[in-house]
């Protein structure tokens, strides 16, 4: 378990952490949100919350990683992201690696 000062944030990682590597200047996408969409997960929700900030003027790109079978939120993001120019993107499942890569060179904040 690792402590940071800084609001005495713990950070108790759930599963193997992913190799340090240099930090980019700039990302690709301000939010990931690495998950499966179970429900208790609250995908919908947080693209509701999305669809908000854009209709504020306030267009944040965000990665998923949806599975293939989840029909009804990969449509959903479809509709934002046309409808209200969200940028929502669905990489799908990813090998444990492949998640290292993305959120060690591509994302701002990354939330499991």
């Amino acid at each position: 378990m690792s402590v940071f000062n800084y609001n005495k944030v713990n950070l108790l990682p759930f599963f193997r952490l992913c190799p340090h590597q240099n930090i980019p200047k700039k990302y690709i996408y301000d939010f990931c949100y690495i998950s499966l969409a179970a429900p208790h997960k609250n995908h919908r929700l947080m693209f509701d919350a999305f669809k908000i900030l854009a209709e504020k003027g306030m267009l944040l790109k965000i990665v998923v990683t949806i599975q293939d079978s989840q029909k009804d939120l990969i449509e959903y993001i479809s509709y934002l992201n046309f409808t209200y120019k969200t940028q929502i993107v669905n990489v799908g499942i990813l090998k444990k690696q492949d998640v290292c890569k993305l959120i060690m060179n591509n994302c701002t904040r990354v939330t499991f």
